[in-house]
């Protein structure tokens, strides 16, 4: 894109396409986005199609709180404008996406910096140019104890870990906290504090606050992994070897009370995916073409193994992103509303797996034909 149009024009246009394409220049050139690309990478596909799904994950956020007719009605400048979406509108997307993606690191950064720029043990010093930064970025900012003289230096980054190897590294704290009790403390407030004045003592040297989250996370269990197939390793190199999968594992065979409860569970799971099929059916209405696009979506965004990003789906499947954000949404927002035990939600993810490939395998199908076999063993 050569040069950006007017806000303004565009908002009084009602240019949908036009302020997507502004859009879109701001995400792809926005340094907060390209670090966090370069940082922790994406779906697979190209850099353009990264920046296209940042893109129109932003638009549709814009839309749902109704900005652009605020912007409109407020009579915001071009300048104004920008300076919103640069400094509040996609800093916010950012962080959702760390938010989603590292969800303990992303919560435990955000507790160290709070620490250092509200504990009286810590204190915010001068850079090598005199400035105190304060007012800068964030990440940026440079911080050490409080008893340190203000000429104190900072060391080169590269040897700070070394520096503070013995630092002990802090057990989990594994009580429950937070919003229904659904987050592991990880560690007090007391404790961080605590591993943050040991990581200076150790370094004797003042740190930007990017650097000091590094060596903190470090230190405290930190578990945000992901969950992959077993088989993911073979798939990937794709030479498929059948003594790969003959291990010799330890008889865990499961008795037959569990096998009873594990039956029940398996029904009540597979009774709860019909009723999901159901509600998505009544969501679009009964409309076959669009409930058919509805599972193909799904499915690339949640089934499919190569894991294509939105902009591919849309582009195979010949609709709009927009389109394609819309399904997506609306089958989150009635998984959402399903209550089941945690230990159960990957019995779930195999139904729900199960009752879309039969939907692409056998598009004309009736939704009775699935529900058929469940319905008489219930009758029964």
């Amino acid at each position: 894109m050569p040069q950006k149009l007017s806000w303004s024009l565009l908002l009084a246009k009602a240019d949908d396409e036009g302020l997507w394409e502004n859009l879109y220049w701001m995400v792809s050139h926005h340094h907060s986005i390209r670090s966090f690309i370069a940082a922790n990478g994406g779906p697979c596909g190209s850099l353009q199609d990264m920046f296209a799904d940042l893109t129109q994950d932003l638009f549709l956020k814009l839309l749902e709180k109704d900005r652009w007719q605020y912007y409109q009605d407020a009579g915001y400048t071009d300048q104004t404008i920008e300076h919103e979406l640069n400094h509040v509108e996609i800093p916010n997307l950012v962080s959702q996406q760390l938010r989603k993606l590292r969800p303990e690191s992303y919560r435990m950064a955000r507790r160290i910096s709070t620490i250092l720029s509200t504990s009286t043990e810590f204190e915010c010093f001068q850079s090598a140019n005199g400035s105190r930064r304060a007012n800068g970025k964030l990440a940026h900012r440079l911080y050490g104890l409080a008893s340190w003289p203000a000429e104190m230096q900072m060391k080169e980054e590269s040897i700070l870990p070394e520096l503070c190897r013995n630092v002990h590294f802090r057990i989990r704290d594994t009580r429950r906290s937070g919003r229904a009790s659904t987050s592991q403390v990880i560690i007090s407030n007391n404790a961080l504090r605590e591993l943050l004045v040991d990581i200076f003592k150790a370094a004797q040297s003042t740190m930007e606050v990017r650097t000091i989250r590094s060596l903190a996370l470090s230190k405290i269990g930190v578990e945000d992994s992901k969950f992959s197939p077993i088989d993911a390793q073979v798939g990937s190199s794709g030479k498929y070897r059948p003594d790969d999968y003959r291990i010799d594992l330890a008889d865990r065979r499961p008795t037959p009370e569990e096998v009873l409860l594990n039956r029940e569970a398996a029904f009540e799971v597979q009774c709860l995916a019909d009723n999901l099929i159901v509600d998505l059916e009544r969501a679009v209405r009964h409309k076959g073409r669009r409930f058919s696009k509805l599972v193909r979506v799904v499915w690339h965004c949640y089934f499919d193994s190569a894991s294509p990003s939105q902009t591919e789906i849309a582009r195979s499947m010949r609709i709009s992103g927009s389109l394609v954000c819309h399904y997506k949404k609306l089958f989150e927002s009635h998984v959402q509303q399903i209550d089941l035990p945690t230990e159960h939600w990957m019995m779930l993810n195999g139904a729900i797996e199960s009752h879309f490939r039969a939907r692409l395998n056998d598009p004309g199908a009736s939704r009775s034909t699935y529900l058929e076999p469940r319905l008489e063993r219930l009758a029964s």
